[in-house]
């Protein structure tokens, strides 16, 4: 994610809950296929700051729609569903 650019870079740094939140959209593509949709619009639904709703459009627009693991652009989790 490019949170320097999107000024969230200090958020993630010095903001514990925050740092959570960013790291379980990290976690997207590594969940099987069928249930990244659920679990983002789940995280989506939790998100409290304007910060965790930026990082969730962040990831629609970049994405095209929902992350899943073939269509991530730098996911470490393998490609196989």
């Amino acid at each position: 994610m490019k949170l320097e650019s999107l000024g969230l870079q200090t958020a993630y740094n010095s903001d514990q809950q925050f740092h959570r939140y960013c790291r379980q959209l990290l976690a997207l593509p590594c969940l099987p296929a069928h249930t990244v949709d659920a679990t983002l619009q789940e995280l989506e639904s939790e998100a409290t700051t304007a910060a965790q709703t930026q990082l969730c459009q962040y990831i629609y627009e970049q994405n095209g729609s929902i992350p899943t693991r073939g269509r991530l652009r730098r996911g470490r989790c393998s490609n196989a569903a």
